[in-house]
């Protein structure tokens, strides 16, 4: 997606890739989403186990 570091040239167009699909989505329903998502994150960061640990232990079925 993005190729180098240098920033993006002014008054490009916006590519598809970027554009927003959805025109009537539920931003709330979206956040409460993203906010859920991002506790798991913190849950896995802030256990005693590594992330690589506990993708294994999930793979196990535990």
């Amino acid at each position: 997606m993005i190729k180098e570091e240098k920033p993006f040239d002014k008054n490009i167009p916006t590519s598809e890739q970027f554009k927003a699909k959805e025109l009537n989505a539920n931003l709330e329903s979206e956040k409460s989403n993203w906010i859920s998502l991002l506790n798991e994150i913190i849950v896995i960061l802030n256990s005693s186990t590594t992330f690589l640990e506990k993708c294994q232990e999930s793979r196990l079925g535990y």
